[in-house]
């Protein structure tokens, strides 16, 4: 995709694990460690106290990446292995499928500030 007209953007990826591209100025900006777009380990305010892999409790790849959706879908006795599981769930109208996507995506913004 392009957007030869949009200088400033932040494109969220939220797959295995959750980052993002920061583009300022037209130009994309890595940050000092080339971590700039790192959100997957943003504390998620009021989360469950799910152990990351980066050793802390928390972090937003724990309730919103797709293997914390997967992971809540088997909770409520689905049948899923990965999120493209998930994924056709949703598209076909299966409203537990929908509401485990719309609890990430609320977790995502709920960080943002903080990003």
């Amino acid at each position: 995709m392009r957007w030869p007209d949009i200088g400033d953007l932040v494109f969220v990826k939220d797959s295995s694990e959750i980052g993002a591209g920061v583009i300022s100025d037209g130009t994309l900006r890595p940050g000092a460690l080339g971590a700039a777009g790192d959100l997957g380990h943003i504390a998620v305010p009021h989360s469950p106290a799910v152990r990351c892999w980066c050793g802390n409790e928390g972090c937003l790849e724990t309730v919103a990446s797709g293997r914390a959706v997967v992971a809540a879908m088997r909770e409520v006795g689905a049948e899923v292995q990965t999120a493209t599981d998930v994924v056709e769930r949703v598209r076909a109208g299966e409203p537990a499928a929908s509401h485990a996507v719309r609890g990430a995506g609320r977790s995502i913004g709920s960080v943002w500030p903080a990003a």
